[in-house]
């Protein structure tokens, strides 16, 4: 490691969580609406409660088990966080098949599956909540939640996201105790009952990750991206793109069971440090961690391959 490094610099590198971590399984199940809830559980075996919660609603073809790099990483910096899986999105649509795009393509088609999603994270928020165990060991007024592809969908829907149902119209699932969402590869006007004024209700910190090369399934440009983004209104949005980066460089899994594309090795530590930086300067309220975030530091640490975008600073 370098020695001319600032302390910010050192702070946000990959390397640098100080906290060992240790990870348990949950197999919850929510009465009221007959579905299955597993979470996976990281928390940092050394800190002292009550601690900054990070939920993680993982891409479509995806569940509990992926993401490790970032729901780890986050834990060893101080976080308690809880890897979701959404039953009917989840990795059983490509297990022990040949043929995974008809079923994949099925469940987005399926509407349905956007409401129970969200449901799934407002049940694992009141889960916690009530657990004696657990609920010690948050802090309730320090809650995220972050996602990748459909789970940015998820995530943003947390913090005020409206869509359009089918025979339901607009439908609205925020949860006021979340205080922040971090989108990688957000959905754009046109998709998931999306339009132009879907994110109209936003007011809460957000971060926007996306890259240059960021196309999933049925998106229809890279620029659709961009949109959730365009269209908040809401506090501190910060936008951060990465050249080169694909869709799959958001995850650690294989592509809903087939070989992606390609990741180039510095995406995930890049990933790593500007959410841990965005965690830290709005759900920890720390003013270096904005500071940092906001000047140059992240593109100079990533030899200009971050871009970052703000609107709306409000602090």
């Amino acid at each position: 490691m370098s020695t001319n490094q600032s302390p910010a610099e050192l702070e946000y590198n990959p390397a640098a969580g100080q906290h060992a971590v240790t990870e348990h399984l949950e197999d919850w199940h929510d009465i009221e609406r007959r579905r299955d809830v597993p979470v996976r559980v990281y928390s940092p075996a050394d800190a002292d409660g009550p601690l900054p919660l990070v939920l993680f609603s993982p891409g479509l073809g995806a569940s509990r088990d992926y993401y490790e790099f970032l729901s780890r990483h986050w834990a060893s910096r101080g976080h308690m966080c809880i890897n979701i899986t959404h039953v009917g999105t989840d990795s059983s649509l490509w297990r022990d098949t040949k043929r995974p795009w008809p079923a994949m393509c099925q469940a987005l088609d399926q509407p349905w599956h956007r409401v129970d999603r969200s449901q799934d994270v407002i049940f694992v928020l009141d889960r916690i909540t009530a657990d004696a165990a657990l609920g010690q060991l948050i802090d309730r007024e320090r809650i995220a939640i972050a996602g990748h592809s459909y789970g940015a969908f998820t995530a943003l829907t947390l913090i005020g996201m409206c869509f359009a149902m089918p025979d339901q119209g607009q439908v609205c699932l925020r949860d006021e105790r979340v205080k922040l969402a971090i989108a990688m590869s957000p959905q754009g006007v046109g998709m998931f009952g999306l339009s132009e004024h879907s994110w109209n209700a936003i007011d809460r910190p957000a971060l926007y990750m996306t890259g240059t090369h960021d196309r999933g399934l049925r998106s229809k440009s890279v620029e659709d991206r961009f949109e959730a983004f365009k269209h908040s209104p809401g506090p501190n949005q910060c936008q951060i793109v990465i050249r080169g980066a694909n869709h799959y460089a958001f995850s650690d899994g294989q592509g809903i069971g087939l070989r992606p594309p390609p990741r180039h090795p510095k995406h995930h530590e890049y990933i790593q440090m500007a959410t841990t930086a965005f965690l830290d300067g709005y759900l920890r309220d720390q003013p270096a961690a904005r500071e940092w975030l906001r000047g140059d530091k992240l593109t100079a640490a990533t030899h200009g391959s971050c871009r970052v975008e703000w609107k709306n600073r409000t602090m």
